[in-house]
């Protein structure tokens, strides 16, 4: 091991007198090879691949082995800590944003620090507003912290941003269910669930249920029994078809004042039992 240092050491003084930067990356990824693999000490290589990740932040081999190394010797905050020299120096914008990425990323899941991450990946969003992977990873983080406010901004960037309608009907759900049962805000998740019905999917039962459960909440019957109408032209089985009958007869005898129309639905709940 001496002589494996001892070539290691021999190697430093070749990258002082190199200044090519092909060539010095090549350098300092044979010293952490030969740390690692024949001098058996991780933590130097961990060293020299933090070295070489300063000098050159894209290399994709850098990147995959100073996050092994880090793994193994249990650098994530020694790494966090380059990471965020990288993010906050003079690389150009795309480096930045891919480095504060995986700084994030080691923020969340190696050092638990959801505080830095949400910081970080603001920070992402900031610069690069729609960027899939740090929105769904804030998503992920403000659910999990009940964080509603702020989720919903999120979410209304997660439906700007969708790349297809399905993802749009999933997050622009997801907000207005957030807007209705979290922040208290019917108006706007009415709004947010109508749009999805009369733009996106017409049939989309969780937004259907959630319009009957908005307009129960605000004692809109006219617009509830439109809903039930609707519900019932994509509800499934006798079962089902007879649940909503019997809501809409109950609804046009107590509170639309309909007492012939509540009949004939009563008629058709039985018909169906």
């Amino acid at each position: 091991q001496e002589n494996w240092h001892a070539l290691i050491g021999v190697h430093g003084v070749q990258l002082e007198h190199q200044g090519e930067p092909d060539e010095r990356l090549s350098l300092m990824h044979r010293v952490a090879e030969l740390a690692d693999d024949r001098a058996g000490d991780s933590a130097l290589a961990f060293t020299w691949m933090q070295r070489a990740l300063l000098e050159s932040p894209d290399d994709e081999h850098t990147q995959d082995e100073v996050e092994r190394l880090a793994g193994v010797t249990g650098g994530w905050s020694v790494l966090a800590n380059t990471y965020a020299d990288i993010a906050s120096n003079g690389v150009g914008d795309s480096t930045k944003v891919t480095t504060a990425r995986k700084l994030a990323r080691v923020y969340e899941e190696e050092l638990q620090d959801l505080h830095r991450a949400e910081e970080t990946l603001r920070y992402v969003v900031g610069v690069e507003r729609e960027d899939a992977d740090a929105l769904a990873a804030l998503d992920r983080i403000y659910l999990a912290n009940e964080a509603y406010s702020p989720l919903a901004e999120i979410l209304r960037l997660r439906v700007s941003g969708a790349e297809s309608d399905e993802e749009r009907v999933e997050y622009s759900y997801r907000l207005g269910r957030v807007l209705e049962q979290n922040l208290g805000k019917v108006d706007e998740a009415i709004e947010i669930f109508s749009g999805i019905l009369e733009k996106l999917d017409g049939q989309h039962a969780g937004t259907v249920a959630a319009l009957q459960d908005a307009y129960a909440a605000k004692q809109s019957w006219p617009e509830l029994y439109r809903t039930y109408e609707r519900a019932l032209d994509i509800a499934y089985g006798d079962s089902e078809q007879s649940d909503l009958l019997a809501r809409m007869a109950d609804l046009s005898s107590r509170h639309l004042e309909k007492p012939e129309q509540a009949i004939e639905l009563w008629d058709r709940v039985l018909d169906l039992r």
